[in-house]
């Protein structure tokens, strides 16, 4: 039986000899006159594309979308006018709350070229040929909300997008291909899995909360080698992405790495490949940390969530077990190293510090000769320089050698260009900008000039 021809399909009975001649004769002159760019003479082919996420310094963003064109296509004439992309946000799918969020236009395209790999790679801008057409999107923290990912007080946005080619490039014309949009994907955020612990010591509850409970994520390496050990670094985020301030966020969403590059830092596959591989441990607070977490029993809770991380993977290297964190992260940091066993740990890195260490407090972490880097912005409206300045007086009064402190006259965003100055404020940027310091420690742009490493690998540096 022969089955109903599709919407794209004609059947043709040909009843003669001449018939035949003439639809042959049709075909060649069709095939004539078909510019040299065709892709496909036949019915168009799928393209499916994904979106491409990237936790950036200024948080997640929507940075570009990867079509796999299906075959190798060529370049010559691939610009930034040659698609269009259509972006659609929506809050909240598929619930009665559903809702446009924030942006639904064009974005535009600051880069397009062909990569032979499915990631968003510079170097290939100038290829003559590949598999993947890459379009990078503009991005970047005074752009408005069109690159966000979600709203951090209430929840991920769905981002649907749909794309026009609006010209011929290399052998593609318009209309071969057929976009389909497949998810979209963060290769580093997506790599951190999502879980929840709970104490067998801490069962209070503060503020209606279980205090006992932590989710966490963590980035494993992966590596092939059965006898390879790891370093485990534990990244302590900010006030703000505490869970109480998240209430529409989810464990799953991972909030705690998306507003900042802080644990993604360490992530990232060029970090990783430097330093042979690492776990990164990044524990989500139900509070800010100086609310509860910076006590005995707080900081009990995220020493037996360490505890079970190691127990649980017995390739990680306890002599490499490093801290750090950002503003209340930063004063997470001193309270580990204060009410914990410093000598558990191999350095440590505490920056724009909520917590103001006692000179005793500074002692006892010389006593331990824990490596350690304080650093904070000199022009700091938020957290006032002197929680850094003292316990690097108080290391300097006490003759301890083991530390670093880097005071930052001026912050300058490698990604954004954004600047902030002691004493001034350039452009338009905001007093918040001012606390920011852990821009340029993330982006590994510190230097210590006595052994010629960056910050984060001086960190890496260090073994117990």
């Amino acid at each position: 039986m022969i089955g109903k021809p599709s919407r794209r399909t004609r059947c043709v009975r040909l009843v003669s000899m001449k018939s035949l001649f003439l639809a042959v004769a049709m075909m060649m002159a069709v095939c004539a006159i078909v510019p040299a760019y065709a892709y496909d003479l036949h019915e168009p082919c799928e393209a499916y594309f994904r979106v491409i996420l990237q936790i950036t310094e200024y948080g997640q963003r929507s940075v570009g979308v990867i079509i796999d064109a299906g075959k190798p296509v060529k370049s010559d004439g691939l610009d930034c006018e040659t698609f269009k992309v259509w972006q659609h946000k929506v809050e909240w799918p598929g619930t009665s709350r559903e809702r446009t969020a924030g942006f639904d236009g064009y974005r535009k395209v600051t880069r397009a070229y062909v990569n032979n790999e499915e990631r968003i790679d510079n170097a290939e801008l100038g290829a003559v040929e590949g598999r993947y057409i890459v379009l990078e999107l503009e991005h970047g923290y005074f752009l408005g909300s069109e690159d966000h990912t979600y709203d951090p007080t209430s929840t991920r946005f769905a981002l649907s997008f749909e794309l026009t080619q609006m010209k011929p490039f290399g052998n593609v014309k318009a209309g071969d291909l057929l976009f389909t949009q497949i998810d979209a994907i963060d290769p580093v955020a997506d790599s951190f899995m999502t879980g929840s612990f709970v104490s067998s010591t801490q069962n209070g509850y503060f503020r209606g909360y279980r205090m006992g409970q932590m989710d966490y994520a963590l980035y494993s390496p992966g590596g092939e080698d059965a006898e390879a050990q790891y370093p485990l670094v534990v990244v302590f985020h900010g006030g703000l992405e505490s869970k109480e301030f998240l209430k529409g966020m989810r464990r799953e969403d991972k909030p705690q790495i998306m507003e900042y590059k802080s644990a993604a830092a360490f992530a990232a596959p060029a970090f990783q490949e430097a330093h042979g591989g690492a776990y990164v441990l990044a524990p989500w607070f139900t509070v800010m940390p100086q609310d509860w977490y910076y006590s005995d029993e707080g900081t009990t809770v995220v020493m037996e969530l360490i505890d079970y991380i190691i127990r649980e993977h017995p390739d990680i290297n306890t002599n490499q077990i490093y801290l750090a964190g950002l503003s209340s992260g930063g004063g997470m940091v001193w309270s580990m190293l204060i009410h914990q066993d410093a000598k558990r740990f191999a350095g440590a890195i505490a920056i724009a510090s909520v917590r103001l260490p006692t000179y005793e407090e500074a002692r006892k972490i010389a006593a331990a000769n824990l490596p350690i880097w304080l650093v904070h912005g000199a022009a700091d409206k938020v957290i006032d320089v002197q929680n850094s300045r003292i316990p690097a007086g108080y290391f300097e009064d006490m003759g301890y050698g083991n530390y670093n402190y880097t005071e930052l006259l001026e912050i300058i965003s490698s990604e954004t260009g954004i600047e902030y100055s002691a004493g001034s404020q350039k452009g338009k940027v905001k007093t918040v900008l001012s606390h920011l310091s852990w821009i340029p420690v993330f982006n590994n742009e510190i230097l210590d000039e006595q052994t010629g490493l960056f910050i984060l690998d001086w960190l890496f540096a260090q073994h117990r």
